[in-house]
């Protein structure tokens, strides 16, 4: 499925890799009362996305990283579906990126584990 960060399109994700995960957002006078009982109450729900990547070559790492390493707070990131219809979209800051340098046979360096997480504003 193409992965856009920003309008650019970048390498996609690995097959069935990307962990959703939708955390409610809670009250500030959320807790437990002296007898236990929670009080509170959901004020929004925001979404992580946990994406992973196949092995990618150089160029293809530093395409990512120029996007979720820059200094711009705010991202929009849109995954399609083969047909061109958006499966989600959102604006989300990212955290660190991680990655495991595999190999630099033949002066061309294999970047694998690539995993970073998208995180709704």
């Amino acid at each position: 499925m193409p992965l856009y960060i920003d309008g650019e399109k970048m390498p996609e994700p690995l097959h069935n890799s990307i962990t959703c995960n939708d955390e409610k957002i809670w009250s500030s006078n959320t807790g437990r009362s002296q007898s236990a009982y929670m009080n509170g109450s959901i004020i929004e729900i925001k979404k992580t996305r946990s994406l992973s990547f196949p092995p990618l070559i150089e160029s293809e790492l530093n395409k990512l990283n120029e996007k979720i390493n820059s200094n711009v707070e705010w991202h929009t990131v849109e995954l399609k579906d083969t047909d061109g219809k958006t499966v989600f979209s959102f604006t989300c800051y990212f955290g660190t990126p991680s990655y495991t340098v595999y190999s630099v046979a033949k002066n061309c360096k294999y970047f694998c584990n690539y995993q970073v997480d998208a995180i709704e504003r």
